[in-house]
Protein backbone atom coordinates (compact mmCIF):
# COMPACT_ATOMS: atom_id res chain seq x y z
CA UNK A 1 0.00 0.00 0.00
CA UNK A 2 1.04 3.45 -0.63
CA UNK A 3 -1.05 6.31 1.04
CA UNK A 4 1.77 9.36 0.49
CA UNK A 5 3.97 9.64 -2.74
CA UNK A 6 7.64 9.23 -2.10
CA UNK A 7 9.76 12.37 -2.56
CA UNK A 8 10.17 12.62 -6.46
CA UNK A 9 13.76 12.63 -8.17
CA UNK A 10 13.81 15.85 -9.84
CA UNK A 11 14.96 16.16 -13.28
CA UNK A 12 15.75 19.66 -13.62
CA UNK A 13 16.05 22.37 -11.26
CA UNK A 14 13.46 25.13 -11.69
CA UNK A 15 14.25 27.47 -14.23
CA UNK A 16 12.38 30.65 -15.82
CA UNK A 17 10.21 30.21 -17.88
CA UNK A 18 11.24 30.37 -21.82
CA UNK A 19 8.49 30.48 -25.01
CA UNK A 20 9.15 27.41 -27.34
CA UNK A 21 11.22 27.82 -30.60
CA UNK A 22 9.67 27.59 -33.93
CA UNK A 23 10.53 24.25 -35.57
CA UNK A 24 8.42 22.39 -37.78
CA UNK A 25 7.12 18.96 -35.91
CA UNK A 26 8.12 15.82 -37.65
CA UNK A 27 5.60 13.37 -37.91
CA UNK A 28 5.18 11.95 -34.23
CA UNK A 29 2.64 8.77 -35.02
CA UNK A 30 5.58 7.01 -37.56
CA UNK A 31 7.86 4.40 -36.52
CA UNK A 32 10.30 4.23 -39.06
CA UNK A 33 13.62 2.50 -38.66
CA UNK A 34 16.65 5.00 -39.41
CA UNK A 35 14.87 8.41 -38.44
CA UNK A 36 16.76 10.76 -37.69
CA UNK A 37 17.87 13.93 -39.07
CA UNK A 38 14.93 15.93 -40.61
CA UNK A 39 11.98 13.34 -39.08
CA UNK A 40 12.86 13.51 -35.31
CA UNK A 41 15.91 12.73 -32.41
CA UNK A 42 14.65 9.40 -31.68
CA UNK A 43 16.91 6.83 -33.20
CA UNK A 44 15.02 3.14 -34.59
CA UNK A 45 18.13 1.32 -35.50
CA UNK A 46 17.72 -1.80 -32.59
CA UNK A 47 16.71 -4.85 -33.27
CA UNK A 48 14.95 -5.18 -29.83
CA UNK A 49 12.72 -2.17 -30.64
CA UNK A 50 9.74 -3.62 -31.83
CA UNK A 51 7.92 0.23 -32.27
CA UNK A 52 4.05 -1.18 -33.46
CA UNK A 53 4.64 -3.61 -30.63
CA UNK A 54 5.53 -1.23 -28.14
CA UNK A 55 3.06 1.33 -29.12
CA UNK A 56 0.38 -0.53 -26.87
CA UNK A 57 2.17 -0.81 -24.21
CA UNK A 58 3.01 2.37 -24.41
CA UNK A 59 -0.79 3.38 -25.16
CA UNK A 60 -1.01 1.37 -21.98
CA UNK A 61 1.53 3.41 -19.87
CA UNK A 62 1.01 6.70 -20.41
CA UNK A 63 -1.78 8.51 -18.78
CA UNK A 64 -3.55 12.50 -19.02
CA UNK A 65 -6.07 14.51 -19.30
CA UNK A 66 -6.94 16.96 -22.15
CA UNK A 67 -3.53 16.80 -23.39
CA UNK A 68 -2.77 17.92 -26.65
CA UNK A 69 -2.57 16.21 -29.90
CA UNK A 70 1.43 17.15 -30.12
CA UNK A 71 2.18 16.05 -26.84
CA UNK A 72 0.74 12.67 -26.73
CA UNK A 73 2.00 11.15 -29.58
CA UNK A 74 5.88 12.73 -29.11
CA UNK A 75 5.61 10.64 -25.62
CA UNK A 76 4.14 7.62 -26.91
CA UNK A 77 6.46 7.67 -29.73
CA UNK A 78 9.08 8.41 -27.05
CA UNK A 79 7.88 5.19 -24.60
CA UNK A 80 7.67 2.98 -28.04
CA UNK A 81 11.84 3.17 -28.04
CA UNK A 82 12.51 2.33 -25.38
CA UNK A 83 13.86 -1.52 -26.64
CA UNK A 84 10.82 -3.60 -26.00
CA UNK A 85 11.58 -6.48 -23.63
CA UNK A 86 12.76 -3.58 -21.03
CA UNK A 87 9.17 -1.74 -21.53
CA UNK A 88 7.71 -4.82 -21.36
CA UNK A 89 9.34 -5.53 -18.02
CA UNK A 90 8.62 -1.68 -16.75
CA UNK A 91 4.75 -1.90 -17.91
CA UNK A 92 3.87 -5.50 -17.45
CA UNK A 93 6.37 -6.67 -14.55
CA UNK A 94 6.76 -3.51 -12.66
CA UNK A 95 3.43 -1.72 -13.61
CA UNK A 96 4.91 1.67 -14.07
CA UNK A 97 2.99 4.17 -15.62
CA UNK A 98 4.07 8.06 -17.60
CA UNK A 99 1.57 11.16 -16.77
CA UNK A 100 1.67 13.76 -18.53
CA UNK A 101 0.56 16.75 -16.17
CA UNK A 102 -0.82 20.22 -17.08
CA UNK A 103 -0.43 23.07 -15.55
CA UNK A 104 -3.40 23.98 -13.13
CA UNK A 105 -3.69 20.27 -12.38
CA UNK A 106 -2.44 17.61 -10.11
CA UNK A 107 -2.41 14.25 -9.78
CA UNK A 108 -6.22 13.82 -8.91
CA UNK A 109 -7.26 15.46 -11.72
CA UNK A 110 -5.76 12.25 -14.11
CA UNK A 111 -6.82 9.20 -15.17
CA UNK A 112 -4.26 7.99 -12.68
CA UNK A 113 -6.58 8.39 -10.36
CA UNK A 114 -10.41 7.61 -9.74
CA UNK A 115 -12.68 9.24 -7.34
CA UNK A 116 -14.50 7.00 -5.20
CA UNK A 117 -17.60 8.42 -3.78
CA UNK A 118 -18.48 7.04 -0.23
CA UNK A 119 -21.99 5.33 -1.55
CA UNK A 120 -19.17 3.24 -4.52
CA UNK A 121 -17.06 2.42 -1.58
CA UNK A 122 -19.80 1.34 0.86
CA UNK A 123 -21.07 -0.75 -1.85
CA UNK A 124 -17.64 -2.53 -3.12
CA UNK A 125 -17.06 -3.14 0.97
CA UNK A 126 -20.73 -5.18 1.01
CA UNK A 127 -19.90 -6.95 -2.38
CA UNK A 128 -16.20 -8.07 -1.18
CA UNK A 129 -17.93 -10.25 1.62
CA UNK A 130 -18.80 -13.15 -0.13
CA UNK A 131 -15.41 -13.48 -2.12
CA UNK A 132 -13.72 -12.98 1.59
CA UNK A 133 -15.27 -15.33 2.84
CA UNK A 134 -14.97 -18.07 -0.05
CA UNK A 135 -10.98 -17.67 0.04
CA UNK A 136 -10.83 -17.30 3.57
CA UNK A 137 -12.44 -21.06 3.90
CA UNK A 138 -10.28 -22.39 0.82
CA UNK A 139 -7.10 -21.01 2.06
CA UNK A 140 -7.22 -22.12 5.64
CA UNK A 141 -8.28 -25.33 4.75
CA UNK A 142 -5.11 -25.11 1.88
CA UNK A 143 -3.08 -24.03 4.83
CA UNK A 144 -4.54 -26.76 7.18
CA UNK A 145 -3.85 -29.73 4.74
CA UNK A 146 -0.64 -28.48 4.53
CA UNK A 147 0.41 -28.99 7.86
CA UNK A 148 -1.38 -31.92 8.51
CA UNK A 149 1.26 -33.45 5.78
CA UNK A 150 4.14 -31.85 7.33
CA UNK A 151 3.26 -33.46 10.50
CA UNK A 152 2.51 -36.65 9.47
CA UNK A 153 5.96 -36.69 8.09
CA UNK A 154 7.41 -35.74 11.11
CA UNK A 155 9.12 -32.21 9.23
CA UNK A 156 7.65 -29.86 12.58
CA UNK A 157 9.58 -27.27 11.40
CA UNK A 158 8.05 -27.30 7.87
CA UNK A 159 4.77 -27.14 9.69
CA UNK A 160 5.08 -24.60 12.07
CA UNK A 161 6.26 -22.42 8.64
CA UNK A 162 3.61 -23.62 6.60
CA UNK A 163 1.07 -22.33 9.29
CA UNK A 164 3.52 -18.35 9.60
CA UNK A 165 3.00 -18.38 5.56
CA UNK A 166 -0.53 -18.44 5.95
CA UNK A 167 -0.85 -14.75 5.94
CA UNK A 168 1.25 -14.25 3.24
CA UNK A 169 -0.96 -16.48 1.06
CA UNK A 170 -4.23 -15.75 2.05
CA UNK A 171 -3.41 -11.98 1.14
CA UNK A 172 -1.71 -12.91 -2.44
CA UNK A 173 -5.42 -15.06 -2.91
CA UNK A 174 -6.94 -12.16 -1.49
CA UNK A 175 -6.05 -9.27 -3.66
CA UNK A 176 -5.76 -11.55 -7.02
CA UNK A 177 -9.77 -12.49 -6.31
CA UNK A 178 -11.00 -8.94 -5.23
CA UNK A 179 -8.94 -7.73 -7.98
CA UNK A 180 -10.41 -9.62 -10.82
CA UNK A 181 -13.90 -8.50 -9.16
CA UNK A 182 -12.91 -5.31 -9.98
CA UNK A 183 -12.88 -4.53 -6.33
CA UNK A 184 -9.34 -3.64 -6.34
CA UNK A 185 -8.55 -3.81 -2.46
CA UNK A 186 -4.97 -3.70 -0.88
CA UNK A 187 -4.29 -6.80 0.81
CA UNK A 188 -1.66 -5.74 3.94
CA UNK A 189 0.13 -9.06 5.88
CA UNK A 190 0.13 -8.61 9.81
CA UNK A 191 2.75 -10.18 12.06
CA UNK A 192 2.31 -11.76 14.82
CA UNK A 193 -1.34 -10.95 14.46
CA UNK A 194 -2.07 -7.17 15.69
CA UNK A 195 -1.78 -4.13 13.62
CA UNK A 196 -1.74 -0.52 14.44
CA UNK A 197 -4.71 1.15 12.80
CA UNK A 198 -3.01 4.75 12.71
CA UNK A 199 0.22 3.85 11.22
CA UNK A 200 -1.35 1.66 8.70
CA UNK A 201 -3.78 4.28 7.78
CA UNK A 202 -1.14 6.66 7.77
CA UNK A 203 -4.22 9.64 7.20
CA UNK A 204 -4.18 12.84 8.87
CA UNK A 205 -5.72 12.91 12.29
CA UNK A 206 -8.95 14.43 11.16
CA UNK A 207 -9.51 11.41 8.45
CA UNK A 208 -8.53 8.44 11.06
CA UNK A 209 -11.99 8.14 12.49
CA UNK A 210 -13.92 7.96 8.94
CA UNK A 211 -10.78 5.78 7.88
CA UNK A 212 -11.38 3.16 11.08
CA UNK A 213 -14.92 2.84 10.27
CA UNK A 214 -14.55 1.80 6.73
CA UNK A 215 -11.34 -0.67 7.74
CA UNK A 216 -13.97 -2.26 10.20
CA UNK A 217 -16.41 -2.45 7.29
CA UNK A 218 -14.38 -4.30 5.52
CA UNK A 219 -12.49 -6.74 7.85
CA UNK A 220 -15.66 -7.82 9.32
CA UNK A 221 -14.59 -11.70 8.75
CA UNK A 222 -10.41 -11.10 8.88
CA UNK A 223 -9.96 -8.54 11.96
CA UNK A 224 -11.14 -7.57 15.31
CA UNK A 225 -10.91 -3.82 16.38
CA UNK A 226 -10.55 -2.63 19.78
CA UNK A 227 -9.60 1.43 19.60
CA UNK A 228 -6.57 1.95 17.44
CA UNK A 229 -5.02 -1.68 17.82
CA UNK A 230 -6.78 -5.00 15.18
CA UNK A 231 -6.77 -8.01 16.03
CA UNK A 232 -5.86 -10.61 12.96
CA UNK A 233 -5.87 -13.56 13.71
CA UNK A 234 -5.39 -14.86 10.11
CA UNK A 235 -2.27 -12.69 9.41
CA UNK A 236 -3.69 -10.47 6.92
CA UNK A 237 -6.08 -7.54 6.46
CA UNK A 238 -7.74 -5.53 3.66
CA UNK A 239 -7.28 -1.34 3.44
CA UNK A 240 -10.29 0.41 3.02
CA UNK A 241 -9.55 2.02 -0.44
CA UNK A 242 -6.24 1.46 -2.86
CA UNK A 243 -4.02 4.35 -4.29
CA UNK A 244 -2.30 4.59 -7.60
CA UNK A 245 -2.48 2.98 -11.53
CA UNK A 246 -5.57 3.36 -12.55
CA UNK A 247 -7.84 2.57 -9.78
CA UNK A 248 -10.39 3.84 -7.37
CA UNK A 249 -9.04 6.36 -4.89
CA UNK A 250 -10.52 7.74 -1.30
CA UNK A 251 -11.40 11.09 -0.75
CA UNK A 252 -8.26 10.92 1.79
CA UNK A 253 -6.02 8.82 0.21
CA UNK A 254 -6.97 11.15 -3.22
CA UNK A 255 -5.46 14.51 -1.05
CA UNK A 256 -2.39 13.54 -0.83
CA UNK A 257 -1.90 12.99 -4.58
CA UNK A 258 -3.49 16.43 -5.28
CA UNK A 259 0.11 17.85 -3.57
CA UNK A 260 1.82 16.41 -6.85
CA UNK A 261 0.73 19.53 -8.91
CA UNK A 262 1.33 20.50 -13.13
CA UNK A 263 2.75 23.86 -11.76
CA UNK A 264 5.84 22.28 -9.73
CA UNK A 265 6.28 19.91 -12.44
CA UNK A 266 7.18 22.47 -14.62
CA UNK A 267 9.40 24.14 -12.65
CA UNK A 268 11.74 20.80 -13.01
CA UNK A 269 10.32 19.68 -16.31
CA UNK A 270 9.88 15.94 -14.88
CA UNK A 271 10.30 13.62 -11.77
CA UNK A 272 10.23 10.03 -10.77
CA UNK A 273 8.95 7.80 -7.56
CA UNK A 274 9.86 4.80 -8.36
CA UNK A 275 8.35 3.84 -5.08
CA UNK A 276 5.43 4.58 -6.24
CA UNK A 277 6.64 3.26 -10.02
CA UNK A 278 5.15 6.78 -11.57
CA UNK A 279 6.90 8.81 -14.01
CA UNK A 280 5.46 12.86 -14.30
CA UNK A 281 6.30 14.66 -16.61
CA UNK A 282 4.85 18.29 -17.89
CA UNK A 283 2.94 18.43 -20.94
CA UNK A 284 5.03 21.53 -22.18
CA UNK A 285 8.03 19.02 -22.14
CA UNK A 286 6.71 16.36 -23.84
CA UNK A 287 6.12 17.96 -27.46
CA UNK A 288 8.93 17.66 -29.96
CA UNK A 289 9.96 20.22 -30.49
CA UNK A 290 9.04 21.25 -26.49
CA UNK A 291 8.72 24.43 -24.87
CA UNK A 292 12.48 25.56 -23.23
CA UNK A 293 14.15 21.80 -24.09
CA UNK A 294 13.54 21.57 -27.89
CA UNK A 295 14.22 18.01 -29.43
CA UNK A 296 16.13 16.88 -26.02
CA UNK A 297 13.73 14.09 -24.92
CA UNK A 298 12.94 15.04 -21.16
CA UNK A 299 9.96 11.46 -21.00
CA UNK A 300 13.55 9.07 -22.04
CA UNK A 301 15.45 10.83 -19.53
CA UNK A 302 12.60 9.88 -16.72
CA UNK A 303 12.41 6.14 -18.55
CA UNK A 304 16.34 5.73 -17.80
CA UNK A 305 15.74 6.26 -14.24
CA UNK A 306 13.07 3.68 -14.72
CA UNK A 307 15.19 1.59 -16.30
CA UNK A 308 18.10 1.65 -13.79
CA UNK A 309 15.81 1.58 -10.50
CA UNK A 310 14.18 -1.26 -12.60
CA UNK A 311 17.39 -3.34 -12.91
CA UNK A 312 19.00 -2.75 -9.29
CA UNK A 313 15.60 -5.59 -9.04
CA UNK A 314 16.81 -7.79 -11.15
CA UNK A 315 19.11 -11.20 -8.99
CA UNK A 316 22.44 -10.95 -10.10
CA UNK A 317 22.23 -8.46 -12.98
CA UNK A 318 21.15 -5.88 -10.15
CA UNK A 319 24.29 -6.30 -8.89
CA UNK A 320 26.44 -6.51 -11.39
CA UNK A 321 24.69 -3.25 -13.36
CA UNK A 322 24.66 -1.13 -9.99
CA UNK A 323 29.03 -1.61 -9.76
CA UNK A 324 29.28 -1.13 -13.51
CA UNK A 325 27.76 2.30 -13.30
CA UNK A 326 29.10 3.52 -9.87
CA UNK A 327 32.29 2.29 -11.35
CA UNK A 328 32.32 4.43 -14.12
CA UNK A 329 30.54 7.25 -12.57
CA UNK A 330 33.65 7.48 -10.32
CA UNK A 331 35.92 7.13 -13.25
CA UNK A 332 34.80 10.02 -14.94
CA UNK A 333 34.28 12.19 -11.54
CA UNK A 334 38.16 11.31 -11.42
CA UNK A 335 39.04 12.07 -14.80
CA UNK A 336 36.82 15.47 -14.72
CA UNK A 337 39.59 16.54 -11.92
CA UNK A 338 42.25 15.41 -13.61
CA UNK A 339 41.34 17.73 -16.57
CA UNK A 340 39.28 15.35 -18.92
CA UNK A 341 35.79 15.75 -18.88
CA UNK A 342 33.98 12.36 -20.22
CA UNK A 343 30.39 13.59 -19.31
CA UNK A 344 28.21 14.68 -22.32
CA UNK A 345 25.90 17.12 -19.69
CA UNK A 346 26.31 18.82 -16.58
CA UNK A 347 23.71 16.92 -15.21
CA UNK A 348 25.34 13.69 -15.55
CA UNK A 349 28.14 14.76 -13.41
CA UNK A 350 25.53 15.02 -10.57
CA UNK A 351 25.39 11.19 -9.15
CA UNK A 352 25.42 7.90 -10.67
CA UNK A 353 21.45 7.93 -11.26
CA UNK A 354 21.52 10.93 -13.58
CA UNK A 355 24.84 9.88 -15.19
CA UNK A 356 22.84 6.89 -16.51
CA UNK A 357 19.47 8.32 -17.16
CA UNK A 358 21.49 10.88 -19.26
CA UNK A 359 23.00 8.14 -20.99
CA UNK A 360 19.95 6.74 -22.16
CA UNK A 361 18.50 9.70 -23.49
CA UNK A 362 21.71 10.15 -25.50
CA UNK A 363 21.94 6.87 -26.48
CA UNK A 364 18.11 6.56 -28.07
CA UNK A 365 18.83 9.91 -29.75
CA UNK A 366 20.57 11.95 -32.72
CA UNK A 367 21.29 15.49 -33.55
CA UNK A 368 18.35 16.70 -35.96
CA UNK A 369 20.40 19.90 -36.74
CA UNK A 370 17.67 22.29 -37.15
CA UNK A 371 16.70 25.39 -35.14
CA UNK A 372 15.18 23.68 -32.06
CA UNK A 373 18.09 21.65 -31.46
CA UNK A 374 19.83 24.24 -28.85
CA UNK A 375 19.49 22.23 -25.71
CA UNK A 376 21.53 19.45 -24.81
CA UNK A 377 22.57 18.82 -28.32
CA UNK A 378 25.25 17.40 -27.54
CA UNK A 379 23.49 14.89 -25.64
CA UNK A 380 23.21 12.53 -28.60
CA UNK A 381 24.48 8.65 -29.69
CA UNK A 382 27.17 9.97 -31.51
CA UNK A 383 28.72 12.17 -29.25
CA UNK A 384 28.46 9.81 -26.26
CA UNK A 385 30.01 7.12 -29.01
CA UNK A 386 33.44 9.62 -29.15
CA UNK A 387 33.62 10.78 -25.98
CA UNK A 388 32.74 7.88 -23.64
CA UNK A 389 33.13 4.92 -25.41
CA UNK A 390 33.22 2.75 -22.12
CA UNK A 391 29.92 3.85 -21.40
CA UNK A 392 28.37 3.63 -24.82
CA UNK A 393 29.50 0.30 -25.07
CA UNK A 394 27.47 -0.49 -21.40
CA UNK A 395 24.57 1.11 -22.29
CA UNK A 396 24.67 -0.70 -25.22
CA UNK A 397 25.04 -3.57 -23.83
CA UNK A 398 21.88 -3.06 -20.97
CA UNK A 399 19.46 -1.81 -23.63
CA UNK A 400 20.11 -5.00 -25.83
CA UNK A 401 19.41 -7.18 -22.75
CA UNK A 402 16.33 -9.04 -22.21
CA UNK A 403 15.40 -8.57 -18.51
CA UNK A 404 13.07 -11.75 -18.47
CA UNK A 405 16.76 -14.07 -19.37
CA UNK A 406 19.10 -12.40 -16.52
Amino acid sequence: MIARLSPPGLTGLPKAWQPARTASAPSLDRFEPGAGAGRGPILWDLPQQKPDLSRALAQEMLMGSGLTAEARAAALRDISAIPHPWLSHLRGKENVHLVLLKSGQTLADTPYLRAWTDQELEQDTASAQPPIEQVLTREKAATAALVEKAEAEGDWLRAALESRWEGKRLGEALYQTLEAAGLGFDSQEVQDGRVNLRQLADVPDEDFGEWRERFVALNEKLATVTGDEAQAPHGVVLIPYVVHRGRRVSRMSRNSYMTIKGQDILQHRGAHMWDNRLIVVHEAFAADPAAEVGHYRVVLHELGHALDFAADALPGFGERHRQTIDRLFRQDRQDLENGTNRFLTERAADDPREYFAEAVEAYLTTRVGDEADYYKPENSREVLRQKNPELFAYIERFLGTDPARV
